[in-house]
């Protein structure tokens, strides 16, 4: 396998353009969205649209051929029948009682998201899948709550390529506890998971606390890029930055794969929050340990990152 050179940019939106500079260039510049959420964002999906556009837009301005956002970007979707009652409130609870009023007592969060996830996919097909189609770009749209076999609900991801179609999908394997109890999400299969060739690069994906498990070491150990999709629903404390140093970093340094990135989802919905610096990281050049490249600079706020990866054979 030849080896991938990754060169680090560090890009707060539109610091300056890059698309020139490396436009006669056999390379692909990698966007990672720090993604915020706001409850006012999925007001309908008009907003939504615009939201996540201009965030797609002011990337591909900058030269990236790949968009990739966050875990949990599209689960608030479900939401959009209930955005003007859930605006006038704060807590869960209260959220709870709205969807009953709708929805009948039987009905709770896991019940929810499977009435509502055709609606959300048709919604996310659209969106994502024509801003793909517009930019000819891959994007890597995070994670939405999807319907398995038999009853099962999933937290998947879902990757859109330049034709605005949907060429991978992945499950989350090991879920969080709020995910199992509260939730009542199904775990995927880690069997099913698979390495996935974007632009003529080996990209991997591993969902939040997936990426503490060494089994993924053996799948993708040897992937050009791994990516974390994360979203932290704690304070980014002094606890937080070590555990996030045991997520992917330690994936890395074990492993073959150059360079990683962890991408971030920010903001709150109800009572839920999110914090989390996003990063790029390169493995050293003796194969243990790694080196920070590029670092989100707030916590709590949207940005970008960039990394523009090329074939270099040496």
């Amino acid at each position: 396998m030849a080896q991938r050179k990754i060169l680090p940019l560090l890009l707060c939106f539109l610091l300056f353009p890059v698309l020139d500079m490396y436009a006669d260039r056999d390379e692909t510049l990698f966007a990672f969205v720090q993604y915020k959420v706001q409850t006012d964002t999925y007001v309908d999906r008009q907003k939504f649209a615009q939201d996540v556009g201009k965030l797609v837009e002011s990337a591909v301005k900058n030269g990236a051929g790949v968009v990739v956002f966050p875990e949990y970007t599209n689960v608030f979707l479900a939401t959009i029948p209930l955005a003007e009652e859930l605006n006038k409130i704060r807590s869960l609870g209260e959220g709870l009682r709205i969807l009953h009023s709708y929805y009948g007592p039987k009905v709770g969060l896991k019940e929810f998201f499977l009435l509502r996830s055709a609606e959300v996919r048709e919604i996310m097909n659209t969106v994502w899948g024509e801003l793909a189609r517009k930019h000819r770009i891959w994007i890597a749209a995070g994670t939405a709550f999807s319907p398995g076999e038999r009853g099962s609900l999933r937290n998947r991801l879902f990757v859109y390529g330049p034709d605005g179609t949907v060429r991978y999908t992945q499950d989350k394997v090991y879920l969080t506890p709020f995910e199992e109890e509260v939730l009542r999400l199904d775990p995927g299969s880690l069997s099913s998971a698979g390495i996935v060739g974007i632009n003529g690069y080996d990209c991997a994906f591993t969902i939040c606390r997936d990426t503490f498990f060494e089994e993924w070491e053996k799948k993708f150990g040897q992937a050009d890029l791994w990516v974390d999709l994360k979203a932290n629903g704690a304070d980014y404390d002094q606890e937080a930055k070590k555990i996030f140093r045991e997520a992917l970093p330690e994936r890395i340094s074990r492993t073959e794969v150059g360079t990683g990135a962890t991408v971030c989802l920010t903001g709150s919905f109800l009572e839920l929050f999110w914090e989390g610096k996003s990063s790029v990281i390169r493995s050293t050049d003796e194969g243990e340990g790694y080196t920070a490249v590029a670092v989100a600079k707030n916590p709590e706020q949207e940005q970008i990152l960039y990394i523009l990866i090329s074939d270099s054979s040496s």
